[in-house]
């Protein structure tokens, strides 16, 4: 599947919460290891389900970008001690989509 925008490497502390379970989901921690305007590449401790629904916090200093997302694709990375998660943005107010440009315009 081919990305419909360009992304960008660039590494930035995520907070995340599963937002369709039915207890409350604890929030994890991971990094951005791409980021675009249409989605990121995020590097977690634990792998996550295709299809999951995400509440994310992307703190990209001085911004902070709020979004909804949605896991479309999930790979282990190196001896299984984090996975990467290909997430597609699904919901971007627009302030945190131009907090989002600001962001990707300086990496």
């Amino acid at each position: 599947m081919r990305q419909r925008f360009l992304r960008y490497p660039i590494q930035i502390p995520v907070l995340y919460k599963r937002l369709n379970q039915e207890e409350p989901a604890q929030p994890g921690t991971g990094w951005t290891e791409d980021l675009g305007e249409g989605g990121a590449c995020l590097k977690l401790p634990t792998p996550l389900l295709m299809g999951c629904r995400l509440g994310l916090v992307i703190f990209a200093e001085p911004e902070v970008v709020e979004a909804e997302a949605r896991v479309v694709w999930v790979r282990p990375g190196g001896q299984r001690t984090f996975y990467y998660h290909g997430v597609e943005f699904v919901q971007l107010s627009p302030p945190y989509y131009q907090s989002l440009l600001k962001t990707l315009a300086q990496g």
